[in-house]
């Protein structure tokens, strides 16, 4: 899926956990009772304290980049950090609001709670968010145009292993392969670049490096991979 269409559904499904969770926390807490008699009744709508709370949610979220393109990342990966950002909006929360609203008896089960319904409903959206978005990529639906740069056979090893992960969702539209070559003691850098089709796989020219951004353009390329050896260093930053 495209990275618009992404995010709107990120945000949609994110808003409807958020807005599940705030409700499911102010039923055990005002009207199921569960952790003893409450301090106070809220005087606000359920409606406008759960779009309050969601909305509170959702720019915290932004501020913590949740909503930057994880393209490929771990799902692991992003729910810990998903974790991470709970913990601190909780804090945010009970120091803001609760903490003069929630007897010592109640504090820990209420936030406890909050905190699972949170990150429970949360991570269950967002992993079905993945789960869609990885069985499109298979299908070949959204895959990021991308471009690989390298020197000696680094090229041909990172081009191998991205073909044997299509769930990264890459579609390897070129690759630009630099030559190493001596003049007068310096090393210097030049390049060729190859384009990836259905139609020829060999060379399309000789290029410099310095038209590595017309490329980019002209191969309307989203991603450049670097493939480097273990003596690539200097040539990298050259």
């Amino acid at each position: 899926m495209s990275r618009r269409i992404e995010l709107i559904f990120l945000l949609a499904v994110d808003a409807a956990a958020l807005a599940w969770a705030n409700m499911l926390w102010y039923w055990a807490r005002f009207d199921w009772v569960w952790f003893s008699e409450p301090v106070y009744t809220p005087i606000s709508p359920l409606s406008i304290l759960v779009g309050v709370l969601t909305g509170f949610w959702l720019l915290l979220f932004l501020f913590f980049g949740m909503y930057r393109e994880r393209y490929a990342s771990s799902r692991f990966d992003e729910l810990v950090s998903l974790a991470k950002v709970i913990t601190f909006g909780i804090l945010v929360l009970f120091f803001l609001f609760f903490i003069d609203n929630l007897d010592a008896l109640s504090a820990r089960p209420n936030l406890l709670f909050y905190w699972a319904a949170v990150f429970l409903l949360v991570s269950a959206g967002r992993i079905l968010v993945r789960t869609v978005q990885k069985l499109l990529i298979l299908r070949g639906y959204g895959l990021h145009r991308a471009l690989i740069v390298g020197w000696s056979d680094g090229l041909d090893q990172l081009y191998e292993e991205v073909a044997r992960y299509p769930e990264a969702g890459l579609d390897i539209v070129g690759s630009l392969r630099l030559r190493r070559e001596s003049a007068k003691g310096k090393a210097m850098v030049s390049s060729e670049y190859a384009l990836e089709d259905e139609e020829s796989d060999e060379s399309a020219g000789v290029s410099s490096i310095q038209d590595l951004p017309r490329l980019i353009d002209e191969l309307e390329v989203q991603d450049v991979l670097i493939a480097l050896g273990s003596n690539d260093g200097d040539s990298l930053m050259e």
